[in-house]
C-alpha cells in the first residue's frame, strides 16, 4: 500500500468518513473484516516510514482513529446501547491485539512487530 493511500485511510477512519471501518461500525453497526484489514495495513505501511517522516499531525490522527475504534467496540458491550453489530467477532480481542502491535510498530519503527506468524489471528484468504 502506498503512503498517501495509507494516510487517507487513517484520516477517513479518524473522521468517520463514509466507507471507512469506523463508519461501518458507527453508522452501519457492521464489523467489516475487509475494512479492518485495510485499516490495519495502512498503519503497517506508515510504520515503515522513517522517524523524521512521522509528524505530530499524522501521529495524532492515527491515535484518534484507533481511539474511535476502541470506543465503538466498548459501546458494543454497553447494556444501555441499543445498537448491535452484525458480524462482530467473538475473538475481538485478537483484532485489538493486531491493532495494538501495528500501532507499536508505527511508534517504534519496527516492522518485525507485525509479522503474521506472531499472531493467532490470520486473515481469511
Amino acid at each position: 500500500m502506498n503512503i498517501e493511500k495509507a494516510k487517507k485511510i487513517i484520516y477517513d477512519n479518524c473522521y468517520g468518513v463514509e466507507g471507512s471501518f469506523t463508519d461501518s461500525l458507527y453508522n452501519e453497526n457492521m464489523f467489516s473484516e475487509e475494512k479492518f484489514w485495510n485499516y490495519h495495513d495502512s498503519i503497517v505501511a506508515l510504520a515503515g516510514l522513517k522517524k523524521e517522516e512521522k509528524d505530530l499531525e499524522l501521529s495524532m490522527t492515527l491515535s484518534r482513529s484507533y481511539q474511535r475504534i476502541l470506543k465503538e467496540f466498548m459501546c458494543h458491550f454497553a447494556p444501555s446501547d441499543i445498537a448491535d453489530f452484525d458480524c462482530f467477532p467473538e475473538n475481538y480481542d485478537e483484532y485489538i491485539e493486531r491493532l495494538d502491535f501495528a500501532i507499536l510498530a508505527y511508534a517504534e519503527g519496527d516492522l518485525s512487530l507485525v509479522r503474521d506468524d506472531r499472531f493467532d489471528l490470520k486473515r481469511n484468504k
